[in-house]
């Protein structure tokens, strides 16, 4: 019996990438039922560097583990930290969550993070709590999209490509 292996949603043959990309992120492998299975990842794609901003340190943490496998991730959980990265280092992306304390919103971050980069990079807001009126606003203020928390691999991935 074979298995398929997928992700996010796409065996490797439908993503046209050929299965020889894939030796190098192999997780493991293991014995059931008499049959190998390979945990198989997408190769990590270190070209592509994120910022992360996130006041909560959980949210924070949680983001970054979940993207630092396939990508090079930087994270933070104070805007000024945030910004004095930015100021020595390139980044392709930026995530940044909508309520950064009592007196930050991310709109007001992305706008600092232009004046220093330009629009040199892809910007996500991350939330939970906006509705839909509000996507277009933040979209007009530079975002890109916005990506609603909890954020993982699956539903950060397809955003780089849109």
């Amino acid at each position: 019996m074979q298995n398929k292996q997928w992700i996010a949603g796409q065996s490797h043959e439908e993503q046209g990438i050929p299965l020889t990309q894939f030796s190098q992120s192999l997780i493991s492998t293991s014995g059931v039922n008499n049959s190998l299975f390979l945990q198989i990842r997408p190769p990590k794609t270190a070209f592509v560097k994120i910022l992360i901003l996130d006041d909560e340190n959980l949210d924070m943490f949680l983001a970054k583990k979940q993207l630092e496998r396939n990508y090079e991730v930087a994270g933070f959980t104070t805007h000024t930290d945030a910004l004095a990265w930015a100021k020595q280092n390139d980044f392709d992306v930026a995530l940044i969550d909508y309520y950064l304390g009592s007196y930050l919103t991310g709109p007001q971050v992305l706008q600092e993070l232009i004046k220093i980069k330009g629009q040199s990079f892809k910007a996500f807001l991350l939330t939970n709590y906006i509705d839909n009126d509000q996507v277009d606003t933040l979209k007009a203020q530079g975002f890109h999209n916005v990506i609603f928390k909890p954020l993982t691999y699956e539903n950060f991935a397809p955003h780089l490509t849109s």
